[in-house]
Parts: C-alpha cells; structure tokens; sequence
C-alpha cells in the first residue's frame, strides 16, 4: 500500500515517509482501523501536484472492537495485536526509507504516547477498566516501537 500510493506521488520518498508515520501513529495509539480507505494521496487544487493527505479518521478504536488486532492493509501474513519493531523496520527498508529517518519517525511517535493518553483516555463516559485498558495499549505499542539502543 505505502509504495502503491507514494509512486504516484510527486515526491515519492517523502510520501513513503509520510505514510510509513500515519501507519506507526495509528499503531500506537491503538487505531487498529488502517485499512486503504482511511489512508489517501491528494491533488493540490489548480495544480496537477500530488501528495498524501493529511491523516484522517484516526481515533483509538481498541475498547470498542472485539478484536484487538492491528490490521494494516500492507501486513500480508494477518493482523496482530503487537507488531514488531524489526517489522517496522522491514517495512520501511521494502519502501526505501532511510533508517535515520525511520528512527526519528518512531521516536516521534513514541515521544508522544503520553499525551496520546491523556487525549484517548480524558473522554466522559469511558468506564475506568477501558481507561486502563487504552493506556496499557499505549504503553505496550510505544514500547513495541521504542528503539533498545
């Protein structure tokens, strides 16, 4: 998916990138609901410029699914629950992405986890075993995403 879409775009690295940090976001917030529709490139209006689109129709979907798993459209051997940093990894050398760029992506990502959870888990209404639950994912994912070295 990632390659599909950054080869149609003007500059395909930096789409690849763009779109390799929506999938890793979505992941550690817990966004199990990465499918082809929710990720898109665009065409800059009067322009024949193409792009990808700001992230969209991203919230933590974990509490309200029966199935916990991340279902990326780009995983060919099924969904999981926790995916690999060596598989982040893969991912991004298979779409030519540089692994500082990659390192700082994740770290980015991971940085944020904190404020993820006080944002997912602030909402009235959402029972406090849920609350627990969407933290714990959180954690879990950003730690799943967080470089050992």
């Amino acid at each position: 998916m990632i390659r599909a879409l950054a080869e149609r775009c003007d500059a395909p690295k930096v789409a690849a990138r763009d779109l390799f940090h929506q999938l890793a976001y979505s992941y550690v917030i817990g966004n199990n609901d990465v499918h082809a529709k929710n990720v898109s490139i665009r065409r800059a209006a009067g322009t024949a410029t193409w792009s990808v689109s700001p992230v969209y129709d991203v919230l933590h979907t974990w509490p309200y699914e029966g199935d916990h798993r991340f279902v990326p459209a780009i995983r060919p051997d099924g969904p999981h629950d926790a995916v690999s940093l060596k598989w982040w990894r893969e991912l991004a050398a298979d779409v030519g992405l540089a692994q500082r760029a990659v390192q700082r992506i994740l770290r980015q990502v991971t940085g944020a986890a904190e404020t993820l959870i006080a944002r997912a888990t602030g909402e009235d209404g959402l029972p406090a075993t849920l609350q627990r639950d969407v933290r714990r994912v959180i954690r879990r994912r950003a730690r799943d995403l967080a470089d050992p070295r």
